[in-house]
């Protein structure tokens, strides 16, 4: 399992700060905002499944789903 350093490292790299440096609340926030809304418009209706990001087995669900999902498009093409 990955530890919070690793996770916020890997956060840091993603949404364009330095490892250490404090999140700008103006640059990340809104961002990070806009992510989580996405994500959460696809989880309410993935495929004519629905997905509650506020569920934890329903995410853990979506971890899954997502990754099968595009190795058998993959497979199509």
């Amino acid at each position: 399992m990955k530890s919070n350093d690793e996770d916020k490292a890997l956060l840091d790299k993603y949404y364009g700060q330095s490892y250490g440096q404090s999140y700008s609340a103006a640059e990340s926030r809104p961002k990070l905002w806009r992510d989580y809304e996405s994500l959460q418009a696809l989880a309410m209706n993935f495929r004519g499944r629905s997905f509650n990001l506020d569920d934890s087995s329903d995410r853990q669900a979506l971890k899954i789903y997502l990754p099968n999902l595009v190795v058998h498009f993959l497979w199509i093409l």
